[in-house]
């Protein structure tokens, strides 16, 4: 088990024109220290059955150990 304030690096895409409020609000709210966008990104993937091809942002999401959960949940109702 590792120590709560122990680094981690999640790794999430968002829309382009979505990825600087995201990465501003996870800073903000302290659920990230820094968070890089790499903005071209092209995704390949299968969602509710139909193949899509789409350009995405690349957040890398650098935060804590004991901030994941909360950053996860974040994220997700994002």
């Amino acid at each position: 088990m590792s120590a709560p304030g122990a680094a981690r690096v999640i790794f999430c895409t968002a829309p382009p024109d979505q990825a600087p409020a995201l990465a501003k609000l996870l800073v903000s709210e302290r659920l990230a220290a820094c968070v890089n966008i790499l903005p071209a990104v092209r995704s390949i993937y299968r969602w509710e059955g139909e193949l899509c091809d789409n350009a995405e942002s690349l957040l890398i999401i650098k935060t804590t150990a004991d901030r994941v959960a909360l950053l996860t949940d974040r994220l997700t109702a994002a």
